[in-house]
């Protein structure tokens, strides 16, 4: 029998992310790689949570929503990171 093919939810939010995240290790491993898009080095103890949120504390201007910017970034990688996961449990 086939495993079931993972499939990553897009996600709205930094904070929508964390949640599925803290429950779904396939989720997780996604928000670990885009943090270390992002430029988080995992040798930062603050995790991978904590990175996404800085870069969107940084990246927030007047004209700019910075969340709103990381999480595109996020689910930009979304289906590459499931193409991974699935030739892994393939």
């Amino acid at each position: 029998m086939k495993p079931k093919k993972i499939k990553l939810p897009v996600v709205h939010s930094l904070a929508e992310f964390s949640l599925l995240a803290s429950k779904d290790p396939n989720v997780y491993e996604w928000l670990r790689r885009s943090a270390q898009n992002l430029g988080w080095d995992e040798k930062d103890a603050r995790g991978p949570a904590y990175w996404l949120r800085l870069n969107a504390a940084e990246t927030t201007t007047e004209g700019f929503d910075g969340e709103k910017g990381v999480v595109r970034e996020c689910n930009g990688i979304r289906r590459i990171v499931e193409d991974d996961l699935n030739k892994k449990s393939a």
